[in-house]
């Protein structure tokens, strides 16, 4: 149902007056105010995309020197700019580890994709990250991060940022890889765990779920899987702590599969 509230006169006129210093301030200030605070060393490296995504932000001056000065190092960013993976907006409150963390995990994921023959960046290319503020996503208690395929785009709560070194960002990698291959991790890794047969009933195979929500659905059993493999194999990072996972699972026995899987699929193959 609509409602409509009726202001006094001398309150619409103040409302109309403050308009028009607003207005007056937009006009003389093409400037967004964020960039007003940041060195013009900074500022002269923008370009449009950046200045776009900057606009109305609070980022600081020293979060921005990392974003334009370190964080395509290695050749992560091919377009030449961050916006090529990294998104700022109003809801976000990225810190420099959070960055640096991603950056990592980016890197040590294409490579690691590269020596098995994929090419590692067109898999991963194409999505950003978004940060959301809380320990989890806002109205999904328990959920960490999520993965939007349609948008492209993964939203990283703190708790994947700054719980198990990296592994959520690792487990939302696996889950794009996985969509770019058509699936192909989530069904060669179900028909292996299963020995080599049809994978039944469609749930994972005991032995090879981390949490009650994997083994219900294989998809999530196989980004952990993928994410295990990363962080055993290609990483000196510690080994995560799923404290909900059943007993006598094998950390590098699902690596080890997910490996199988890996090199089974790799172009090198065909």
């Amino acid at each position: 149902m609509d409602r409509h509230f009726h202001l006094p006169a001398k309150a619409i006129l103040l409302i109309n007056i403050a308009g028009a210093l607003s207005f007056s301030f937009l006009l003389f200030n093409k400037r967004q105010p964020i960039l007003a605070a940041v060195p013009a060393e900074i500022q002269r490296d923008f370009s449009p995309a950046e200045a776009a995504t900057i606009a109305g932000t609070n980022v600081d001056a020293e979060l921005l020197d990392y974003l334009v000065n370190n964080f395509c190092a290695g050749g992560l960013c091919r377009s030449g700019s961050w916006t090529e993976w990294v998104i700022l907006n109003t809801q976000s409150s990225w810190e420099i580890a959070d960055l640096q963390l991603l950056h990592t995990a980016l890197l040590v994921t294409i490579h690691a994709l590269d020596d098995a023959g994929f090419d590692g960046y067109s898999l991963l290319s194409g999505y950003r990250f978004r940060h959301s503020r809380g320990v989890y996503l806002p109205g999904e208690l328990g959920i960490l991060a999520r993965v939007d395929h349609e948008q492209q785009e993964v939203v990283l709560a703190d708790g994947a940022l700054r719980k198990q070194w990296g592994f959520y960002i690792y487990h939302e990698l696996g889950h794009i890889v996985d969509k770019r291959l058509a699936q192909l991790l989530t069904y060669e890794f179900q028909r292996l765990a299963h020995g080599d047969k049809d994978v039944g009933d469609g749930k994972t195979a005991d032995g090879f779920w981390l949490n009650k929500a994997a083994r219900e659905r294989p998809a999530e059993a196989t980004a952990d899987a993928f994410a295990l493999w990363i962080v055993l194999n290609h990483t000196t990072n510690p080994r995560p702590v799923i404290w909900l996972r059943p007993e006598g699972t094998n950390y590098e026995t699902i690596a080890g599969v997910m490996d199988s899987v890996i090199q089974g699929i790799s172009p090198r193959r065909t």
